[in-house]
């Protein structure tokens, strides 16, 4: 038995453990003090994760580092974790030079060798400071990665005896993203190669990189010495870039296999077929708790996890199924091949979901920005949806979280790290089965050695966007699919989904259904 979680982490909020937390808070206790390095878990939406690795983190009484891929995520456990001095660390692009604004830290001076003055009073270094020095550190993949291969990391040890990767599903990405190499063609142009480097052999662009690599790192010192006897924002900015591109050559040099290699009209990238061979760089930690609503032995197995040196959780979900029920409507087939004519009865479908809900607040996942903007053009309710770009998410999420129902949330990425609990949130319209594109080399290529890795990424997606309505038993949230592909998509590739989502799972529809009501 373990006392309150607001006993452990000094957080009046969390003055009772939710039905089978204890358990699973318990039995990941009991894999610390186990020869098993890896611990992973398959935790349902919704089940309260991260007050269990916060408890469990703070009684294993050594330093944690605690990585998400969201900022809405890293800001909950921020604030969930300050009774235990929880830090939060971002890359250093996050935060504004002091010394020569708007520079971010990334491109300032002193990374040329330049001694700053106000480096004691900058932003970043002192949240780095703090996260060294802290039990419980919160972070993203990114900034994990690029501080452990570039930089000293985040630990006055370099030490880490418990790292906890929550939206485990999105390590392996996070871990593809950190490696793939991609160049302009303006990159290119400056050593003569970019007429010729998009028809390299792997074999070409190795040899290659050595050279060019030799060749920045020229550069590099000329540039250095001129920002350290006339420093300027111009300056530390061509020192960046080409610091970077050097990086990146070197990456290409000293790869021990093929990488697969994407050409488009603007620049070229490679990325290995796989991530497993580097998975080192990710996991850093004596031991390693990856967490998700989705994790399966096939995404594992990807990144490398070892079988032999694993504990699995296969946690059932204390919610009633009946309280997120999840239904096929029947419409159209929505994909490429779509004609532009029957988007428009797609669209009427969903505002049928919506006309029997005003009273309510809905979230649509459209998979793509672009049919997120279709929708609101089509729609007869477009003056109550929050549509997004790339770069006003968190704020959009904001307004339609404050905001009186009726409002709809119309969205292609809400789908993992993001609560919308209660009334926030009580239907959810998956608008398309989530494939991933599967246009580019390194698709093609995986789908060639695993033909159901495009299959199993879609399930993974649908599951996720599912489940951010019911965050707790007295959650009510329906979801309705409106695409007619989720019938032989969910016949043939069921077994890539939780069993607890499967639970859920009912038949196809014509009409739809009555309201779920409240209790």
């Amino acid at each position: 038995m373990l006392p309150p979680p607001s006993q452990i982490i000094d957080n009046p909020k969390f003055s009772s453990w939710f039905p089978g937390q204890e358990k699973i808070a318990i039995e990941i206790l009991d894999w610390l003090q186990s020869d098993k390095r890896f611990l992973c878990a398959n935790v349902p939406t919704g089940f309260g994760k991260s007050i269990i690795t916060l408890v469990d983190g703070w009684l294993s009484g050594g330093k944690v580092v605690y990585m998400t891929a969201t900022k809405g995520l890293q800001g909950q456990l921020l604030e969930d974790g300050k009774g235990v001095g929880m830090r939060r660390i971002e890359g250093q692009n996050s935060y504004t030079c002091i010394a020569s604004p708007p520079l971010t830290v990334d491109r300032a001076s002193c990374h040329t060798g330049l001694v700053c003055p106000v480096k004691g009073s900058c932003e970043y270094y002192e949240a780095l400071d703090e996260a060294k020095s802290a039990r419980m550190v919160v972070t993203n993949y990114h900034y994990w990665l690029a501080q452990n291969h570039y930089g000293d990391g985040i630990s006055q040890s370099q030490e880490y005896p418990l790292v906890i990767m929550d939206e485990g599903h999105l390590a392996g990405r996070a871990l593809e993203n950190h490696l793939t190499v991609s160049f302009t063609y303006q990159d290119l142009d400056r050593f003569g190669v970019a007429t010729v480097a998009p028809e390299w052999s792997w074999e070409q662009w190795q040899l290659s990189s050595q050279r060019i690599a030799s060749e920045l790192w020229t550069e590099l010192q000329v540039v250095k010495n001129e920002a350290m006897s006339n420093p300027s924002p111009t300056t530390s900015r061509k020192y960046h870039q080409i610091k970077s591109l050097h990086m990146r050559m070197l990456e290409i040099a000293g790869a021990k296999e093929e990488w697969i290699r994407e050409v488009t009209p603007s620049n070229i990238s490679l990325c290995p077929l796989w991530p497993r061979t580097y998975n080192h760089r990710l996991f850093k930690g004596d031991k390693i708790l990856i967490m998700s609503a989705t994790l399966t032995r096939k995404g594992m197995d990807k990144l490398g996890v070892p079988e032999r040196d694993t504990h699995w959780i296969d946690a059932p979900s204390p919610f009633d199924p009946g309280n997120s029920p999840v239904h096929h409507l029947h419409s159209i087939r929505v994909d490429s091949k779509t004609p532009p004519e029957n988007m428009v009865w797609w669209a009427r479908k969903i505002d049928q979901i919506i006309e029997g809900r005003m009273g309510r607040k809905g979230i649509v996942f459209t998979v793509s920005y672009q049919r997120a903007q279709l929708l609101q053009r089509l729609s007869e309710h477009s003056d109550i949806m929050f549509v997004h770009g790339s770069k006003d998410l968190v704020s959009t999420v904001e307004r339609f979280k404050k905001s009186p129902a009726p409002a709809i949330l119309v969205s292609p990425s809400v789908t993992s790290g993001w609560d919308f609990p209660g009334t926030e949130c009580e239907y959810i319209i998956i608008g398309k089965v989530p494939w991933p594109d599967s246009r580019g080399e390194l698709m093609k290529a995986r789908t060639k050695e695993d033909r159901d890795w495009g299959a199993f990424l879609a399930m993974e997606s649908v599951v996720q966007e599912a489940g951010r309505g019911t965050r707790s038993q007295q959650d009510r949230c329906e979801i309705f699919v409106v695409d007619d592909n989720w019938v032989w998509f969910w016949h043939k590739y069921r077994e890539y989904s939780p069993y607890w989502f499967q639970q859920r799972v009912k038949g196809s529809l014509d009409m739809v259904p009555e309201i779920l009501e409240r209790r």
